[in-house]
């Protein structure tokens, strides 16, 4: 027979498997748990009645949900919500929305020019019509710009309006100011194609403008002012797409990608000004080569035009992709109406024919001015490349004249063999007069390419294109590239920053932009920073499932983790560098996105039930994969992994949701060897559908998105974890699920609970605990009246916690399959209630703490701020299998830092 005081003085071991519950000589396993449920394990060893969730409001009609954290500071965030089709925002945890204003914009979808003022320039021309306000500057330097007094009524002065525009073919330039093309309420930005929501504050009538400078249609579809009510844009996913996008951000833009569509960007321009348009790179990312032998020719080299195959090729999914179609020779047409408005540079070289010209033309390059317009143009050239350098130069062979004021066909004369020369034809700053001068540039050496993205599609032979970057002729040519992204070839999965460029993954292939510069894929870009296109090469890689920027880029898929790498672990990625290995072959869930921890990776294995870090081996300079699971690989039962969200403060921890509605929650502090895994239910039988996360300075916020039934219908709501300052009893204790705050109640009646119609619920307030009751028409009534108390009501919860095999205590060896007893418990705790822990050999047969400590009774509602007391008597009984069960149910705080057990074993030999 022997006796022993057991310690158990951390509880931040967490949840064992059964299979490892006789591992008692492991002092971790001795720690641990088999049941750790709605218990908050504290990195330094104590552990918790885990705080309530606050109640904010449910998501867009009870709909399924996704929210992406949106961060510019620690102080300066918001809650992005996409559901039922929609896309709203909280920040501070209230939806932005819109007040009541008469402000009107009559002809708002400009049907006809009706109130809308033109004030282009130098060529530029406004559309009105059923496809809303078309802009095209149609002249090199020409201006299309629509403007418009907008009146405001006396009483809306000082109220925040908002504009509602749409725009369908973008970008186009918006201002909106107190003056006619001022833009004190809104700074002049560029609104991309896709819905924006802009909010100001006018002091009397506004302008708002809208205006290009390209040669190619712009289309706004409308702009309203925004009806009172909660802010709302249009997003392209439905629910079942919402767990498969992926974001990341930088300053003020987040960059989506979801499999299946078009990248996204979501743009703030004030706290309460939103905008989520299409993510557009307007130079590649393309193949290297044709996808089909084809032909290919444009209509024309510039404007909106057509793009034409000699053979079937084209699909309707073709629409927003990008074509580059290289040519040779140059046969180019300019439309000039401005000052300081040229051609594009022509390079030219070869040798020049000294004998009269009939046996070499290399140098020989014609041009023809027609149209109608008053000026002087002039032929401009340069030795130093075609962004600098350039003199006017005689404007045809064999004369000194350099003006040219009236229409004509010339040929300069270019005498310099084997020479790099620059040519340029346009008015110079200060000669430009009138009208629109048409250039022709004819030159049949040199080269070049055009790129061009699909509007619509005509045919299987022709498509109608805009031409983003002018084509050299108009002739067919075999020599074209697709771009990699449209409906056609797929668009990426997954997104990430890494080191100054933005990458984008999807199917086989990773791209990374040129440095710093975000929508930039230009092929041509020389120099290490230039864009990066690369395919993984190896294994079953089409679906990509995460991107996370760690040491180096790391991309998961089904079949594993590839790390991309420069030959050197510090060196930078480089279009000449850069290669994929995959150093792990554990995979990754497919739908669930990775976290990043640091400079590690955290995913779920393809499994589902298994949870994985990426630690950096430094003997190998490669990622490694480490089991976060290995002594409880059975953590999710038979549920599996639906997504994962990482709290910094106070404690690093992991919350990872599953698909029966719990969420398992990993204290994680690898410095202390903390890797301590709970559970977490919701009270009201709720079920977790996401998780997420925004910084704090003390905590950090922490959101569950929940669903409930409540009347009989299935709500979703928004719910937000009290703080760990909130739930240590005091005043307002916030340990109950989906609570609300009433504030000043007095008497017995506590309305305002009709998100909790029908359920069962916990009260608190004036520092007590108040009973339960059942909700009926949004209100209880207290069983004793309150004076102006602040009074949290939510619904309740249970925590338990029930230990590994008590094995102590043996004489002769060990103590597993020795009778043994529990007869004394010892507790150290903090701001714990009177009645706010439970304990015993079961679930079934707890005891509450003891009443009388040190010869005096306990009052009711006592919060013990500090309990060290002797140990009390335990309801054991002998057994080989004797364990300490302990519980705790919310309002009541408890926090348990350490345990001490009076364990008598009677063993044999």
């Amino acid at each position: 027979m022997g006796k022993i005081n057991a310690s158990l003085l951390a509880f931040n071991r967490g949840i064992i498997s059964k299979n490892a519950l006789a591992r008692v000589d492991v002092d971790r396993v001795r720690l641990s748990a088999e049941v750790m449920t709605n218990w908050l394990p504290k990195t330094q060893g104590s552990m918790f009645l885990r705080p309530g969730f606050e109640y904010l409001g449910t998501s867009r009609n009870n709909a399924f949900a996704i929210d992406i954290p949106f961060v510019a500071a620690t102080d300066d965030t918001a809650l992005i919500e996409f559901a039922d089709g929609q896309m709203r925002v909280r920040v501070d945890d209230v939806l932005v929305s819109r007040v009541s204003v008469a402000t009107t914009i009559s002809n708002s979808n400009f049907a006809t020019s009706a109130s809308w003022t033109d004030g282009s320039t130098n060529g530029g021309a406004l559309t009105f019509g059923g496809s809303g306000l078309v802009l095209d500057a149609v002249n090199v330097g020409g201006l299309a710009l629509c403007r418009r007094q907008i009146a405001v009524a006396g009483g809306d002065i000082g109220l925040r309006h908002a504009l509602n525009i749409s725009v369908t073919r973008g970008p186009v330039t918006f201002r909106c100011g107190s003056t006619s093309g001022g833009d004190e309420y809104v700074s002049e930005t560029p609104l991309r194609t896709g819905d924006h929501s802009l909010a100001f504050t006018p002091t009397g009538d506004f302008y708002v403008q809208f205006q290009s400078d390209l040669d190619i249609d712009k289309i706004v579809a409308s702009c309203q002012v925004a009806s009172a009510g909660t802010m709302e844009l249009d997003i392209p996913y439905a629910a079942a797409d919402l767990p498969n996008v992926r974001w990341d951000q930088s300053a003020d833009v987040l960059f989506l990608a979801c499999e299946g569509f078009q990248q996204r960007r979501i743009e703030r321009r004030a706290t309460d000004s939103w905008s989520i348009v299409l993510y557009r790179a307007d130079n590649g990312p393309f193949f290297g080569a044709r996808t089909a032998k084809v032909k290919m020719k444009v209509a024309s080299t510039y404007g909106n035009t057509t793009l034409t195959s000699d053979l079937p090729f084209f699909k309707s999914t073709h629409v927003g992709a990008l074509f580059r179609l290289f040519n040779e020779g140059v046969n180019q047409t300019y439309k000039l109406g401005a000052n300081g408005t040229y051609t594009d540079p022509i390079r030219v070289t070869g040798v020049f024919d000294s004998s009269g010209g009939t046996q070499y033309n290399d140098r020989n390059w014609t041009y023809s001015i027609s149209g109608t317009w008053v000026g002087t143009l002039r032929v401009k050239r340069s030795f130093d490349g075609p962004d600098e350098g350039f003199k006017s130069f005689p404007r045809t062979a064999g004369a000194a004249t350099i003006d040219i004021t009236a229409n004509g066909s010339f040929m300069p004369q270019d005498e310099d063999s084997n020479s790099i020369i620059w040519y340029k034809v346009g008015f110079d700053e200060g000669t430009y007069t009138s009208g629109t001068a048409t250039v022709d540039v004819d030159y049949d050496g040199g080269g070049g390419y055009g790129i061009c993205r699909v509007l619509s599609f005509n045919s299987a032979t022709e498509v109608v294109v805009e031409v983003l970057s002018r084509f050299n002729t108009t002739a067919y040519t075999d020599n074209w590239q697709e771009g990699i992204w449209s409906d056609k070839q797929g668009w990426p999965s997954a997104v990430a920053f890494d080191k100054g460029r933005l990458g984008w993954a999807g199917k086989s292939r990773f791209i990374f932009s040129v440095s710093d510069d975000f929508e930039n894929f230009d092929p041509d870009y020389e120099g290490d920073g230039g864009p990066i296109n690369r395919t993984l090469g190896s294994g079953p890689v089409d679906t990509i499932n995460f991107m996370l920027s760690l040491g180096r880029p790391i991309i998961g898929t089904p079949g594993g983790e590839f790390s991309i790498k420069s030959t050197s672990f510090d060196e930078p990625l480089t279009p000449q560098n850069t290669q994929a290995g995959r150093p792990s072959t554990q995979g990754s869930r497919q739908g669930v996105a990775a976290a990043k921890v640091d400079s590690n990776g955290v995913f779920a294995q393809r499994s589902g039930k298994r949870m994985f870090e990426l630690v950096f081996n430094p003997d190998t300079y490669e990622y490694s994969p480490r089991d976060l699971t290995l002594l409880c690989p059975d953590l999710t039962g038979s549920a599996n992994v639906v997504g994962i969200a990482v709290q910094r403060q106070p404690d690093t921890r992991i919350h990872v949701w599953l698909d029966d509605g719990t969420v398992a929650l990993l204290t994680y502090e690898p410095a202390e060897e903390v890797a301590c895994w709970s559970r977490f239910t919701m009270g009201g039988s709720g079920f977790v559908e996401g998780v997420s996360v925004l910084p704090g300075e003390d905590e950090d916020q922490v959101f569950y998105r929940v669903r409930r039934t409540v009347s009989a219908a299935t709500v979703r709501y928004l719910e937000k974890m009290a703080l760990e300052s909130e739930c240590v009893g005091g005043t307002t204790n916030k340990q109950g699920d989906s609570f609300l705050v009433i504030s000043a109640v007095t008497g017995t009646s506590v309305t305002g609970l009709s998100h909790l119609n029908g359920l069962s619920v916990v009260a608190w307030g004036a520092g007590a605990y108040l009973g339960a009751y059942t909700v009926a028409a949004g209100a209880i009534t207290l069983s004793s009246a309150v004076t102006a108390a602040d009074i949290m009501v939510g619904l309740p919860y249970t925590a338990q916690f029930k230990s590994t095999k008590l094995a102590y205590a043996a004489a002769a060896g060990t103590a597993l399959t020795q009778i043994k007893k529990v007869n004394y418990l010892g507790a150290i705790m903090r701001n714990t209630h009177n009645d706010g822990l439970q304990y015993g050999r079961d679930f079934d047969n707890l005891d509450p703490l003891p009443r009388v400590i040190a010869g005096v009774e306990s009052t009711a509602n006592l919060v013990f701020e500090e309990f060290d007391q002797p140990a009390f008597p335990f309801p054991g009984e002998w057994d080989a299998d004797s364990r300490l069960c302990l519980e705790a149910t919310a309002p009541k705080p408890c926090e348990l830092l350490a345990a001490v057990l009076s364990v008598e074993t009677n063993d044999r030999v």
